[in-house]
């Protein structure tokens, strides 16, 4: 959405057919580059404000949206594990997706991206700790709206280590 060669219109789009989207929670773009409060934002109707009109405009064009949450959605840094970080999340996606229910706007939810990086701290969770991240947001989504699709995020380990990944996060989940 904030990309710094900006947003595409839905007419630079074409017959694409989906847009993927990062839901960036945390990212205030009328703070100023050097304000650390600049990535530090909490305020979901804000965010709403900065992306309904444009998503709406990509589903009035014919274009499918899919909301990646990650991170970036959830900006609490504060967390103490991965039960915390499950709930808190959790609670956020059933949020956004209450926002956006009944809108025809968002076609599906991602549920975070690179959780298997383990070079990555800041994106990596274990299998067991997302499996239950997946299954409260699946919950939390669908709680609030039963029309999306919620897939799992992307790998970024070698087809391996990401399909033995997912493998044991959806053995875990009910």
């Amino acid at each position: 959405r904030f990309h710094p060669l900006g947003t595409p219109p839905p007419t630079l789009l074409g017959q694409t057919g989906w847009v993927r989207l990062k839901y960036d929670v945390a990212f205030n773009p009328e703070k100023a580059d050097d304000d650390p409060a600049r990535y530090q934002n909490t305020d979901l109707d804000f965010t709403y404000g900065l992306y309904q009109p444009v998503l709406e405009e990509y589903a009035q064009a014919g274009i499918k949206v899919i909301l990646a949450l990650n991170h970036q959605t959830y900006a609490g840094s504060d967390v103490t594990g991965w039960n915390e970080l499950t709930l808190r999340f959790s609670q956020i996606a059933g949020r956004i997706a209450a926002q956006y229910r009944a809108q025809n706007i968002v076609c599906a939810y991602q549920i975070w991206d690179g959780m298997d990086d383990s070079n990555n701290p800041t994106t990596a969770i274990p299998p067991e700790a997302y499996a239950s991240l997946l299954t409260q947001s699946i919950r939390a989504i669908r709680a609030s709206d039963p029309e999306p699709f919620v897939i799992t995020g992307g790998h970024v380990s070698d087809i391996a280590v990401g399909v033995q990944y997912i493998r044991r996060a959806l053995q875990l989940m009910p």
